[in-house]
């Protein structure tokens, strides 16, 4: 059985591939750094590509892995988001001490209005 979330994905996934948006880099990398500006699309308008992370994720994460590597953004939920996939990348973000790749800042942007102090939240 088809659900409404699954004709939208399949609706949307196939307007994403039929009017793409624009691959550009999520910001420019200093001068001189030696980093390499992480690339990815924002998807359709004000939604991104919510829908299809929602639907089979594996496939679109292997999509995006295909396209952009190992580190990409993308639009979902209103906002760009930066993914990592494969196991360097998971290591690299699970190895740093600092939190430098923390997320509480998306958790408060996604339910901060209506779980204030919550356990994901502290």
């Amino acid at each position: 059985m088809t659900t409404f979330v699954d004709r939208a994905e399949i609706g949307f996934g196939n307007l994403a591939e039929k009017y793409p948006s624009q691959v550009k880099p999520l910001a420019t990398p200093p001068p001189g750094s030696g980093l390499k500006p992480v690339m990815g699309d924002y998807g359709a308008p004000i939604i991104g590509h919510t829908l299809g992370s929602l639907g089979d994720l594996l496939a679109y994460v292997r999509k995006r892995y295909a396209r952009y590597g190992a580190v990409s953004w993308s639009g979902t939920l209103g906002t760009r988001m930066v993914g990592a996939f494969g196991p360097d990348a998971i290591e690299a973000i699970a190895m740093t001490r600092d939190k430098a790749f923390g997320n509480e800042g998306f958790y408060t942007y996604l339910i901060g209005a209506f779980f204030r102090r919550g356990v994901m939240l502290m």
